[in-house]
Formats: C-alpha cells, structure tokens, sequence
C-alpha cells in the first residue's frame, strides 16, 4: 500500500463506529468547557477557606490521556489533571470540586472520590462520559495557561502523589513536541487504529499484564521517530515541519513489523541514557539501573523521572502480544482491498475458540465497596497467577482475559451461597434446605491454558494444584481490611461450556 492512507483509515474508523462522529466530538469539547468553568468558583472557594495574601492566582484544568493528545477512540474516559498553585491544598480539592460537580444538572450524582491511591482522583459522568480528575499542587504563586509541563523544576519538592499525577500530562506533550504538524494526523489515525486493534484482539490492559494506552503511544512515537529520523532519533530531535506528511498504512506496517521482531527485553528508550532531573546529573545508562531488571518488554517512559510503560508483562503475555504483532504485520501487507485488509486486520479474537482448559478465578462479596475493590486489585494480582502457571509442565502459556465479568446473583439458601462462591450457577429448585436469602456480588476473571503438543499427544495429565495453592496463600495472606473480611476467592479448572455462561455476564465498565 502507499500514498495517502490517512482518509481511508479516518472514513474506515468513522463508518464503523470506531471514533467519536462530529456530534460526540462537540459534546467532549462542552463537556471539557464545563468543568473548566467551575475553576473560578472553585478559586473564590479557596480564597474564602484559606485567606491567602495573594488571591489572584489562577488554576487550570488540562485534558491528557488519550483524549488530550487526540487519539481517542468511542466511548474512552476524559483524564484531566487540574494544576493548582501552593496555596491550593489537596483538601480544597476533594473538598470543594465535587460538590460543584454536584450542582451541574448533567453531573451523574455518582461521584467516587479516591482519596487511598498512587494517584488520588474524582471520578463522574457527564453526559454519560467517564471523567476523571486528578490534582498537582505546584510550587508556584500561580499557574499560567501556557505552562512548560516539561520543566523538570515544576517537579521540586511536589509530594510523591502529585509527582505521580504529572506523568501523563507531561509524556502527552513530550509527544505532541516530537511529532511534526504536518505528521500529526496521521500520527493520531495510526494510534486509534492500534488502540481499537489492541482492544479487538485482547491486547488492552496494563494491570492484566498487557499494554495500556500510554504503552502504545510510545511503541507508535519510537517507531514514527525511527522511521523518520532514524539512529539520530536517540537524541529525539525536534522534527522538521518541512518534511512531507508521512503515510498512516506505512507508519502502521512498521510499528507492527518493528515490534514483533523487537529482542525483547532490549529496552525501547527515547535517549541513550535515562532521563535526568537536570543535566548536572550524574548521566546513567539503562543498563546500570536496577528497578527494570526484570521487566520483560522495557518501554521506558521519556520523561523525568522514568518510569516503565508495562511493568505486569509475563511471558505468556509478551507471547500473546508478539504472535498478534506479527499476524497484524502480515495482514497489513497482504495484497487485498483496503477495507479488506481493515475487516480482517480488527477482526475480534475469540477467546473462547482459542482454548479447551481455562482458570477461572471467582471473587465474590457481600459489599459494593469491596466488589468495587477487589474488582479493580485482582487484575494487579493476575499476572502473579500466570507466572506460576507457566512453571506447570506442559503448559505453554496462560493467557489472562482483560476483561472482566460481573453479576448480582441471588441465593435462597446456604448451599446455593456455597456454590456461587465456588463459581457455580445455584440450582434453581432447592426446595427442602433451611431457606436463607441473600445476594452475592460476583466477578469473574478467566485464563486461557495452552497445553504442549506433546503432552495433547500422549494425554499427559495436567498437575496446576500446587500453582493455585501458592495464588491462594498469596491471597489468603495478604492483609485484610474490616471492609473486605466478607471477600471470598476461589480458583477453578473450567471447561469451554462454563466460560461461555461467564462471558454472557456484563462486563466491567
């Protein structure tokens, strides 16, 4: 394929519902101008808390994420970050902002404030768009609309929390600067087309072990810069605005063939030492650094301080991701009509036709708060569970399911507790056992097994007993809140029939 793919692949995601038509994409921008007009009031209510010396100082609210570089695809959350001068406390945000959220009549009422995280946020809906809003509070008097998020001295003396809250922001323009306008569309079409690809065949979701958004982004930046820049891009340099525009099939042929060849754990960086806090630093390699080690698909984030872009990485994931990386190269190249080459190249994987055993963890519980808990911490605990499997002999990989199916089930009787605990359907008619009802919130996560050809040849049998008692210690003996004592874990072998009841369960938002 060449000449000027970008069209085919705009009207080709458009047609197919893929990204937001023009009508989504003015309701993103008013949904954004709403909350940016909540900062003023948000600023008098600071001024009247805190009494500062200086009350003209401003704050803003700046959209990241995929959204904020422009490479969403439907139905994806708004991330936005609201920088705040020092004489804006953590407080005033959690304090303040959700309760002027509140008072918007398109505001869901369902407003999560998490306050207990790496990264501290507010979460709602407008409009029927997920929002979510961290908070940095900043050295400075003030905030300026056209603040640098790359100068590293905004990063003095920020709490740990807020410091993690500016990474995103500030990889979003680190990318924005290191693709030339006249490349960007075609920069931004090839990141949705490998997002909605990602997505389709299993691929997105960094806590499962696989890439999230910002991974990709920065798979797609390496190989742009590579591709047109070549060696030189070690010292990613600003790109030339006069260059012609390159081509979004050809950027995707080589994202697909460059990674899947890629010796991984060779690290993807943007410069041949890692990221400094200022250039009186001491220069480091990657090399000499220990907290990598053992990552085994390195992509080291560009900015100060590094970081890496898919630490959950197993190796039957990265042999997942690698299989698909080269499947999707081959079906780019192949001599066929464009929307051929798009219906098979997003043609959805089947992870129920992929395997014949599969894992099924089981976490049920009593509480919203501790189905909402566990729900989202058992992703993080997942890959450990494939790490052990891959130990099993004659199991080749174990691929974890990203997503995640849930139900409210009913019980009448203790027995039918029992079964919906260990993941089976209570039966329906159990007349005759002491009655008492009750409702079980349930999710289900599943891991396909792929078993060696030898061992299908000779029938081998299978033992994954000790892999599930030592993912069960684990758990078992891990720490325990007074909010989550009412959480039950169980791990079962299922056969296709049992995922596919699982899997006609919704879906996790």
């Amino acid at each position: 394929m060449s000449g000027r793919t970008e069209q085919e692949w705009q009207a080709y995601l458009l047609r197919n519902e893929i990204i937001d038509n023009e009508d989504e994409r003015v309701n993103r921008l008013q949904v954004v101008g709403l909350l940016k007009s909540l900062i003023p009031s948000f600023n008098r209510q600071c001024i009247q808390e805190n009494m500062p010396k200086r009350t003209d100082f401003t704050c803003q609210l700046v959209p990241f994420g995929s959204y904020g570089l422009g490479s969403h695809i439907k139905g994806a959350d708004i991330d936005l970050v609201l920088l705040a001068p020092v004489v804006v406390r953590r407080k005033d945000f959690f304090n303040f902002l959700p309760n002027l959220l509140r008072a918007q009549p398109t505001v869901d009422n369902a407003i999560d404030v998490i306050t207990n995280a790496n990264v501290p946020i507010i979460k709602c809906k407008i409009d029927g768009i997920q929002i979510d809003i961290s908070f940095v509070r900043l050295g400075l008097p003030t905030v300026p609309p056209d603040i640098n998020l790359l100068d590293n001295h905004l990063l003095e003396r920020l709490e740990q929390s807020c410091r993690s809250s500016m990474d995103g922001p500030r990889v979003n323009q680190y990318t924005l600067e290191k693709v030339a306008k006249a490349d960007r569309s075609s920069f931004l079409t090839a990141l949705q087309a490998i997002k909605h690809w990602a997505s389709q065949r299993l691929l997105y979701g960094k806590p499962m072990g696989y890439l999230n958004g910002s991974a990709w982004t920065l798979l797609l930046l390496r190989s742009y810069q590579l591709m047109r820049f070549g060696d030189t891009a070690q010292q990613s340099p600003v790109p030339d605005q006069s260059e012609p525009p390159i081509d979004c099939t050809l950027l995707l042929i080589d994202f697909f063939q460059r990674w899947a060849n890629w010796q991984w754990p060779e690290p993807v960086m943007f410069s041949k030492m890692m990221p400094m806090a200022s250039e009186n630093d001491v220069p480091q390699r990657f090399q000499d650094t220990t907290e990598f080690m053992n990552d085994l698909m390195p992509i080291i984030t560009p900015c100060y301080p590094a970081s890496s872009a898919a630490p959950n990485v197993t190796n039957s994931t990265l042999n997942v991701i690698r299989n698909e990386l080269f499947r999707a190269a081959a079906i780019l190249t192949q001599p066929a009509s464009p929307d051929v080459v798009k219906d098979r190249f997003f043609k959805p994987a089947s992870f129920l036709g992929s395997y014949i055993h599969f894992i099924q963890v089981t976490v049920s519980s009593e509480t919203l708060r501790s189905h909402g808990f566990w729900g989202r911490s058992m992703q993080y605990k997942l890959p450990r569970l494939v790490s052990l499997l891959e130990e099993v002999e004659n199991i080749d990989w174990a691929q974890p399911l990203t997503t995640v199916h849930s139900a409210q089930l009913q019980y009448n009787t203790e027995y039918n507790k029992v079964l919906i605990k260990k993941g089976q359907e209570p039966i329906p008619d159990d007349v005759g056992l002491v009655v008492c009802p009750g409702t079980l919130l349930v999710s289900y996560f599943l891991i396909g097994l792929e078993i060696s050809d030898e061992a299908k040849r000779q029938q081998a049998k299978i033992n994954i007993a000790p892999a599930m008692d030592a993912f069960n210690n684990m758990i078992n003996t891990g720490k325990r809140g007074k909010h989550d004592m009412d959480v039950n874990v169980h791990l079962s072998l299922v056969n296709r029939r049992a995922v596919d009841t699982i899997m006609k369960y919704p879906r996790n938002a």
